[in-house]
């Protein structure tokens, strides 16, 4: 592990930034609370599309938006300022996809 008192690259502040995993994931989230709140039946009623679009799909668009949280993690691995933000996307995405497994 390189130590930062003698690294010579200048230190970057911890920022969060918006990827696509995190995109992904905004996407994932109305999903769950749907589905947990009872509201998908609601939505259903209202529009087909929107209940497929964020309620059938939200397990899919969690489960790429872990897979590109890894990506990002594993790119990032030498620069730690990013890491933080990649492992609470990957467990957030782990959490819905266990959540809304019964959507499958």
């Amino acid at each position: 592990m390189v130590s930062e008192w003698d690294s010579k690259v200048p230190k970057r502040p911890r920022t969060l930034a918006f990827r696509a995993s995190t995109v992904l994931l905004l996407f994932a989230l109305p999903g769950l609370l749907l589905h947990l709140t009872g509201a998908e039946a609601t939505l259903k009623r209202l529009s087909e599309g929107a209940a497929w679009a964020l309620v059938s799909m939200a397990p899919l668009w969690a489960l790429i938006g872990f897979l590109s949280a890894t990506i990002y993690l594993m790119l990032s691995i030498s620069r730690p300022y990013n890491a933080a933000q990649h492992l609470v996307e990957m467990v957030v995405a782990a959490a819905v996809i266990v959540l809304l497994r019964p959507v499958f």
